[in-house]
């Protein structure tokens, strides 16, 4: 007879078996599992999980935010009204990251283990094969003040609430954290007392800080405690037998003060008889960890997103995006900025190289002007993006455009519309405009090759086609429809600009 297993309310799923951090005490190093946890298995795992009383994912890893898939896992979240967590050393989360992320989570977790800059080089807690110009202190206030940005212009429903974790060794043992986390204004802090797993991470028995040493440590943080900010220590012991964890082979794990034992890959065999595989785990203790707290709700996805809109010359592009933006009371935003319009012109007689950055460039501002209106709680309707740099380059070079050649720094709007107009309505548009402003726009009309691979171009890089035939109004209907938008971005009129 089969029968439905019960896992705690919460899965941690570690979804990349390596950092780019080398934190001398970690104890979830994966070193047989260094790989990304692929996403077919882990859909098929998170499908599982709310029939089992799993109320909230979180994603660890290694660093979670490397996994080229994570926003996917986190829309499946949501799909199935599963509350999304995310712990990460921020390394990643630059201002764009987080406008793209925080839609999708509840509680993003920063881990930082001291405010003194030189203790976490010391613990590792850096990038090991870079130079780290900022400092892991002020990257985690950096992503911290984002976040209160971002829920300064959201419902209280819709927050990113901020969870700090520290592990305490003997190295940091002896600070005392209250102040800063007091600026840094967390819902939520963890203290968590170093622990050897034997077989893991054996190498780190140095950095072991006593149970006195620990305790001593938590008192001295938790007089910061409020009702706005929690403070939970958690120790060595409290670790083991005490988390349902998914590795990233897609295996239960548990930690057992004799090492980890693993089940076969729950995608394979099922939760439930994965999770017998490891002897389940330890509820008792799960609760008096304070595994269990008010989490909020699932995500509702993106409500305000970043839309651009694309054409060739004459497709009546400047007006579907003004007729957009008015529909939706949404930020008008020009590629390129209109402080940068001046120099175009000088732009466009460099040599190719030097042009084509030029207008990389002018993306990055374009599109943080965008991000910055996002954070305000504005969705942004854009007059050309990334797309057009990218479509014309590659078509200049005899080839269709890939999003692969696109700088990895040039951020990307949600998404990307083409008015796609017949050539002859397009030319007699255009008649009596005068000289295109461009030599690749005039090359447009006499070098029909040229046309279609730029064409082509804007589909590859991911543009819905419009048909920009019809009016206006129902260029701007078709955009607007439901179906339009994937991935559970909420289109909607918003509250008129005062």
């Amino acid at each position: 007879m089969s029968f439905t297993v019960s896992l705690p309310p919460t899965v941690n799923m570690h979804i990349v078996g390596h950092c780019n951090y080398g934190c001398r005490y970690c104890y979830a190093r994966f070193e047989k599992a260094k790989t990304y946890l692929p996403i077919e298995a882990a859909l098929t795992i998170l499908r599982q999980l709310p029939s089992r009383g799993v109320r909230r994912v979180t994603f660890a890893g290694g660093e979670p935010t490397l996994h080229p898939q994570l926003l996917e896992m986190l829309r499946a979240c949501a799909d199935l009204g599963l509350i999304t967590s995310v712990v990460t050393n921020g390394s990643q989360l630059d201002r764009d990251a987080c406008r793209r992320l925080f839609p999708w989570v509840r509680w993003l977790v920063l881990s930082c283990d001291s405010h003194v800059a030189a203790t976490n080089v010391a613990m590792g807690r850096a990038p090991k094969k870079k130079l780290d110009t900022i400092g892991q202190v002020i990257r985690a206030e950096n992503v911290a003040r984002s976040v209160h940005e971002w829920n300064a212009s959201c419902s209280r429903a819709e927050h990113v609430r901020l969870k700090v974790n520290i592990v305490v060794t003997s190295l940091n043992m002896h600070e005392d954290p209250g102040p800063w986390l007091a600026e840094l204004k967390p819902e939520r802090v963890k203290l968590l007392q170093c622990c050897i797993i034997p077989g893991e991470n054996d190498d780190a028995e140095h950095l072991k800080c006593g149970a006195s040493d620990f305790a001593t440590y938590a008192a001295r943080a938790q007089r910061i405690e409020s009702e706005m900010l929690k403070i939970v220590a958690e120790t060595s012991t409290d670790l083991l037998d005490s988390y349902a964890m998914v590795d990233p082979l897609g295996r239960f794990r548990q930690a057992h003060a004799t090492g980890y034992v693993e089940s076969k890959p729950i995608h394979e065999i099922g939760v439930d008889a994965a999770w017998a595989q490891i002897g389940g785990c330890d509820m008792d203790r799960f609760h008096a960890r304070g595994g269990v707290y008010e989490d909020g709700m699932p995500s509702i996805g993106v409500t305000h997103p970043i839309i651009a809109i694309e054409g060739l010359d004459g497709s009546g592009k400047s007006t579907v995006v003004h007729e957009l933006a008015a529909r939706l009371g949404a930020e008008v935003v020009s590629n390129p900025p209109t402080r940068l319009q001046a120099g175009r012109a000088r732009a466009d007689v460099l040599p190719d190289d030097q042009r084509r950055a030029w207008y990389w460039n002018a993306n990055r501002e374009a599109m943080n002007d965008a991000t910055e209106f996002v954070f305000a709680g504005r969705t942004v309707v854009m007059d050309r993006c990334f797309a057009s740099t990218a479509a014309y380059g590659a078509a200049e070079k005899g080839v269709v455009a890939a999003v692969s050649e696109v700088p990895r720094d040039v951020p990307k709007p949600d998404h990307v519309f083409f008015l796609a107009l017949h050539e002859d309505e397009r030319r007699r548009r255009l008649a009596g405009r005068g000289d295109a402003r461009t030599a690749e726009e005039g090359r447009l009309s006499t070098d029909a090759a040229f046309r279609q691979r730029v064409i082509d171009g804007y589909v590859a890089l991911g543009a819905q086609r419009v048909d920009a035939m019809m009016s206006v109004s129902d260029a701007v209907d078709a955009i607007m429809r439901p179906t339009t938008f994937a991935g559970r971005v909420a289109l909607r009129p918003q509250a008129t600009k005062e």
